[in-house]
């Protein structure tokens, strides 16, 4: 049996690989006439008269250019030919390698005559001194004896006296470049219309393939001699040529732009003002500092995007500014850390206003010193940050400084609410009396960790105790006494429970604590230290100390004493009650379930 294409022996096992995966492409193959479909591994394909796309089109185009020469006819047809048969190539290519699943580069190459083969398009000889580098020395002669392209003249009965197989040529360049990611060109040397015995071919880089040819007929005389006549073909010349037309275009494009810019630089204010206003509108919605940054910084730029700019903050509890905003170029050895005396921007503070003009959210008329504009943030008499921006030489129109001080007073006004919503929120989650979380607030927490917990599969630990005979204890020394017990266990249970676990009051003298990742064991020793320790509590209330207090505990682990908030809560309080009920001042687990 012939085998259909033929390669040097050192590719002979890769080329088995390939052939299995061009087999098992074509062997899913079908023709629903009720359609009109050719289906070939899901995916349609049109059956096409080789003739067509060859010396019949020649003929269509050579009728197009009857009235210039028969040379020019040929040429646009191979270039058009070559063209189509790249970019066929290349699709084809990347789409049977992803379809089949093929990574090995050179089973991506070896894959192409075979499906050239499956395809109807030519028999394949690749010659023994190819070398397959995946770079620009990558050189391949090939051999085909039955070009459907040179078949079509011969039966046609044309001769010509230089080579015809465009398709062919274009068709496994682009294959090969496709499969190994650098640009590829083949040209047909010898060829059957032409009277030779098979149609061979050089397949090489763009800026090798000359001396290639020059040197594989140096090394082969006898083929040399064969060769009268070849043209080396060039990925869409007609692309080349429309790059040309581009460039002209582009410097007319460039003068029409200019004229843009002028009219653009006279709508600038109106511009600006639209910015700030949708600056303004967006701001009221922001809740974190955070998503104030990221609408100072976006905004910032198209405010001012010929200027640097910086936004700068007091760190918490420090009395320094830190530079939370930047766009624009950075100057060498610039600080991000601004110190009293460093900047007027800590020690600038407005003239003084009545306490209720909104004009407390704004400084007057900012100045410049050594071409930096420094605004302060001002809430009240309160100094919140200060905004920069770096001019250099350029000055500042009025309007533009005006400009800053109104998004200067209106980022400060930000500021302030975001700290008003905080406090808010910071209220509405945590026990005013204790600092720990709320009931509801620890609900929602112990939610979210069920449900990691679940989906990691691991273990969960609660511990919820209570004071042992607390309402005795309000009744002999007081309520006030009673509180300051409770604020006690909040201070002591914020000293002794790792980071990652959650504590809450969770209701009167009742507390509950979540132990994240924690198994059994863990659980039951820390329930056991925390009742222990509590002993060594001592608080006072006035100048009295209290007496000692004792604390019964009720353990419940995720998921043998519960799988859902309200039945693990339930286990823990069984628990506790069990506690409660043996006498007190203990720890119980929680029966399984």
């Amino acid at each position: 049996m012939v085998k259909p294409v033929k390669v040097p022996k050192e590719f002979e096992n890769t080329l088995k690989k390939a052939e299995k995966h061009v087999q098992k492409f074509f062997a899913k193959r079908g023709l629903d006439l009720s359609k009109g479909i050719i289906n070939i591994s899901d995916n349609r394909y049109l059956l096409i008269r080789s003739a067509s796309l060859s010396i019949d089109f020649f003929e269509c185009v050579r009728a197009l250019y009857s009235d210039k020469e028969e040379d020019i006819a040929l040429r646009t047809t191979e270039q058009l030919l070559f063209d189509l048969g790249h970019t066929i190539g290349m699709r084809d290519a990347k789409h049977f390698h992803e379809q089949m699943n093929i990574t090995d580069t050179l089973e991506k190459i070896l894959s192409g005559p075979l499906y050239f083969v499956h395809s109807g398009w030519a028999f394949v000889d690749i010659h023994p001194d190819s070398n397959f580098f995946f770079d620009k020395n990558f050189f391949t002669p090939f051999e085909v004896p039955r070009s459907f392209e040179a078949d079509a003249w011969l039966k046609a009965g044309k001769n010509t006296d230089k080579p015809i197989c465009s398709m062919i040529a274009g068709y496994s360049s682009g294959w090969c470049e496709q499969s190994i990611g650098i640009p590829l060109v083949s040209t047909e040397i010898t060829c059957r219309a032409k009277g030779d015995k098979s149609c061979l071919f050089i397949m090489a880089h763009p800026s090798q393939i000359e001396n290639k040819i020059k040197e594989y007929l140096n090394k082969n005389p006898k083929i040399e001699k064969r060769v009268t006549n070849y043209e080396i073909p060039g990925f869409f010349k007609l692309k080349i040529a429309e790059a040309s037309l581009n460039d002209t275009n582009k410097k007319l494009n460039e003068i029409n732009q200019d004229l843009i810019d002028k009219s653009t630089a006279l709508k600038k204010k109106l511009q600006l003002t639209d910015i700030l206003s949708k600056f303004e509108e967006l701001l009221p919605i922001c809740t974190t500092n955070e998503e104030i940054y990221a609408l100072f910084l976006l905004y910032g730029k198209k405010l001012f995007p010929n200027y640097q700019g910086k936004l700068w903050v007091f760190e918490k509890g420090k009395k320094q500014l830190q530079n939370v905003v930047s766009w624009g170029q950075a100057s060498k050895g610039e600080k991000n850390i601004l110190r009293p005396g460093d900047e007027v921007a800590i020690s600038h503070v407005p003239s003084s206003l009545p306490p209720s003009s909104p004009e407390l959210w704004r400084d007057p008329i900012p100045q410049i010193k050594d071409g930096n504009l420094y605004i302060p943030l001002m809430a009240g008499a309160e100094s919140l940050g200060s905004i920069t921006i770096s001019c250099g030489e350029s000055q500042l129109s009025h309007e533009e400084k005006l400009l800053i001080s109104r998004l200067a007073g209106d980022i400060a006004l930000a500021f302030f609410n975001v700290r008003v919503h905080d406090s808010l929120r910071d209220l509405a989650i945590h026990d005013f009396l204790t600092g720990l979380y709320n009931r509801r607030h620890l609900e929602d927490l112990l939610s979210k960790e069920l449900m990691r917990a679940r989906r990691n599969k691991e273990t969960l630990g609660i511990i919820m105790f209570d004071i042992d005979h607390f309402k005795k204890f309000n009744d002999t020394f007081g309520h006030a006494a009673g509180d300051t017990i409770l604020i006690s266990l909040g201070k002591f249970l914020k000293k002794e429970l790792r980071g990652t676990d959650i504590s809450c009051r969770f209701g009167g003298e009742e507390f509950l604590i979540i132990m994240i990742g924690a198994n059994e064991d863990s659980t039951m020793k820390k329930a056991e230290l925390l009742r222990q320790k509590v002993k060594g509590l001592h608080p006072k209330s006035g100048d009295q100390v209290l007496s000692t207090i004792n604390i019964s505990l009720g353990v419940a682990m995720y998921p043998s004493h519960g799988r859902t908030l309200r039945s693990l809560l339930e286990a823990a309080d069984k628990a506790l009650y069990r506690a409660k009920k043996e006498g007190r001042d203990r720890v119980c687990l929680a029966t399984s379930v």
